[in-house]
C-alpha cells in the first residue's frame, strides 16, 4: 500500500499572474483533509520572478502555441530557471510530486521541467489538469505521452479530487493511469459537488500575484462544472459530459472559509456559466444579497463570472436587481458575433433583441460586462460580418456608461478537436484543417478564405480600437503573431 508523508504541489506555467491557480488550492485542501504535509510551488510565478516582467511577457507569447520557438536566448534563460525550480522542489523532500497543467499551452514547458526533474530524481510524479487530457492529432493524450516518455508515473484524466484523495489513502481508482494500467481511463464524474473537499488558499502567498485594476486580490471559486449549452466551437462538453452544480449553502460555506482564512472578499467564479442553473443561481444571489445586508463579513463581497444571456421572460428585471445587491461586479458574456443566424448555428440560443435587453438591465443596475467575440466562424457571410460591425457601433452608449468594460477579439475562429463542429465538419464543409489553428477551407462557403477571414478580423479589430472599447489594445499584441503565422502559411500553400 502506498503511503505518502509529504507532497510537493506544483502548477505549471505560463499563465496570467493576477491570481493563484485554483488547482493549487484544491490540491492543498485534499492534502490538508488527509493530514499530509505539503509545500506549494507555482512554476508560473517562479519563472516570472526570475525572468522579470519584460522577458516573462515574451515567454508568455512564445508558449501560447505548440510550435517551435525562435528565441533561443530566452529559451536558454527559461531552462536555467527550470533547473533551479527542480532543485527547489527536490529541497522540499517530498515523497510525491503532484503537478497540475492548466491547458495545452503549458504542455511544452511542463515537458521541459519534467525532463529535468526525472534526470535528478526518482520521486514519483502524478499529473492532472485539463492540459493533461489534451489530445494531439495522433489521438494520444498529453498524459499518456508523458508516461510513455517516463516523465511521470501516474496521471489523471478528468476530475481529480476523488481520485487523488483515494490515491493519498493508498487506493487506486478508475481514472488513475499508470504503466500497470494499460487501458487509459477517465475519472468518474462527481455527481454531488457538495461532497468535494473545500479548497484552501491559506498556504498561498498572494503578494506574489498582481492584483486587478482595483488593486485588490481575488480568489477563484467553482460553483458548477460542465455547461448547459453545447456551443459548437467549445470542447467543454467533451471534458464534462454532464452539467452539475453545488448548492448555494455549500458555496456560501466556501466563501466564509476563504474570507476567514485570507480576508479576501473578491471572487472569480471558474464556472462555464454561473447562471447555468437559473434556480440555483437565484437561490445563491438571494443568500448573498441578504448576507451583504446583514453580515459585516460579507459586506464588501464582489464576484465575477461567465454568464449566459436569456430572454426577458427567463431573466426578469428582479434577477438583475438581485445580482446588483449580491455583489455581482462583472460578468463575462460569450456574444461571439452580431449575427443571430451565426449565433444560432453556434448553439448560443439568444438573439440580438435578448442582448439589447440584457445590456439595458445591466446598465440600469450597474453590472459591468466583458464581451467575448471572434470572427471567422465557418458559416459567416459578409452580411453576418457587417452585422457585427453595426453591433459595436450600436453599443457605444454602453461603452460610455461603463456597462461594457472589456472586449476580447484575439484571433479568428480556431478549430478544436472534440467539439461539436469538429464532429460535423463534413456537413459544414470544413476541409484541409489543422487543429488549434484558423487554417482551414470551407467548401460550403468558398469565398471565405483564410485571407478573407483575416481581412474581416483586421477590419473588426480596427473598428473596435477606433471606437475605444477597453481591451481592444490587447488585440494589437496578437497581430504580429498572426502575421508570422500567415507568412508561414503562405510559404506552405
Amino acid at each position: 500500500m502506498l503511503k505518502f508523508n509529504k507532497v510537493a504541489l506544483m502548477a505549471s506555467g505560463l499563465l496570467t499572474v493576477e491570481k493563484p491557480p485554483p488547482a493549487l488550492a484544491f490540491l492543498s485542501g485534499i492534502c490538508e483533509a488527509n493530514s499530509i504535509k505539503h509545500e506549494i510551488l507555482d512554476l508560473n510565478i517562479y519563472i516570472r520572478n526570475a525572468l522579470g516582467e519584460d522577458q516573462w511577457n515574451q515567454a508568455y507569447t512564445m508558449f501560447t502555441s505548440l510550435e517551435q520557438f525562435e528565441n533561443n536566448e530566452l529559451l536558454d534563460n527559461i531552462d536555467l530557471i527550470l533547473d533551479s525550480a527542480v532543485d527547489t522542489v527536490l529541497a522540499m523532500s517530498a515523497d510525491l510530486i503532484a503537478i497540475t497543467v492548466f491547458s495545452y499551452q503549458q504542455i511544452q514547458l511542463t515537458g521541459r521541467f519534467l525532463t529535468k526533474l526525472k534526470y535528478k530524481s526518482s520521486t514519483p510524479v502524478i499529473a492532472g489538469g485539463p492540459g493533461i487530457s489534451y489530445e494531439f492529432e495522433s489521438n494520444i493524450t498529453a498524459g499518456k505521452m508523458f508516461l510513455e516518455k517516463n516523465l511521470i508515473d501516474y496521471y489523471v484524466l478528468g476530475e481529480g479530487e476523488y481520485v487523488l484523495d483515494q490515491f493519498l489513502k493508498g487506493h487506486e481508482e478508475i481514472g488513475l493511469n499508470s504503466k500497470s494500467n494499460p487501458h487509459e481511463s477517465w475519472a468518474l464524474q462527481i455527481d454531488n459537488l457538495d461532497d468535494c473537499v473545500l479548497p484552501t488558499y491559506k498556504n498561498i502567498n498572494f503578494d506574489n500575484y498582481n492584483p486587478g485594476l482595483n488593486l485588490t486580490h481575488s480568489i477563484s471559486l467553482t460553483g458548477s462544472r460542465g455547461c448547459v449549452r453545447r456551443c459548437t466551437f467549445c470542447d467543454v462538453g467533451h471534458i464534462w459530459k454532464k452539467f452539475r452544480f453545488r448548492s448555494a449553502d455549500n458555496i456560501v460555506l466556501e466563501l466564509t472559509k476563504h474570507i476567514e482564512e485570507t480576508g479576501i472578499t473578491q471572487f472569480w467564479f471558474t464556472d462555464s456559466l454561473i447562471n447555468g442553473s437559473l434556480k440555483q443561481f437565484t437561490d445563491l444571489i438571494k443568500k448573498l444579497a441578504e448576507l451583504r445586508k446583514n453580515n459585516i463579513m460579507f459586506r464588501d463581497i464582489k464576484y465575477t463570472g461567465q454568464f449566459i444571456i436569456r430572454s426577458a421572460v427567463q431573466h426578469k428585471e428582479e434577477l438583475y436587481k438581485l445580482m446588483n445587491e449580491s455583489g455581482c461586479h462583472n460578468i463575462i458574456v460569450g456574444v461571439e458575433t452580431g449575427s443571430d443566424k451565426v449565433r444560432f448555428h453556434m448553439g448560443k440560443k439568444f438573439t440580438n433583441e435578448d442582448l439589447d435587453y440584457h445590456l439595458e438591465m445591466c446598465s440600469k443596475y450597474k453590472i459591468k460586462n466583458t464581451l467575448l467575440m471572434f470572427t471567422g466562424y465557418p458559416t459567416e457571410t459578409l452580411e453576418d460580418h457587417e452585422d457585427t460591425l453595426l453591433m459595436f457601433k450600436r453599443y457605444q452608449k454602453y461603452l460610455l456608461d461603463e456597462t461594457v468594460i472589456n472586449v476580447t477579439l484575439h484571433q479568428p475562429f480556431v478549430l478544436l478537436k472534440n467539439t461539436p463542429i469538429d464532429a460535423m465538419k463534413h456537413e459544414v464543409g470544413i476541409v484541409n484543417e489543422t487543429y488549434n489553428t484558423y487554417f482551414f477551407d470551407v467548401t460550403t462557403n468558398p469565398d471565405f478564405t483564410v485571407k478573407e477571414r483575416f481581412r474581416r478580423y483586421i477590419e473588426l479589430s480596427k473598428l473596435v480600437l477606433d471606437l475605444k472599447y477597453p481591451g481592444s489594445w490587447g488585440d494589437l499584441s496578437s497581430l504580429s503573431d498572426h502575421i508570422n503565422a500567415l507568412k508561414n502559411f503562405n510559404k506552405v500553400s
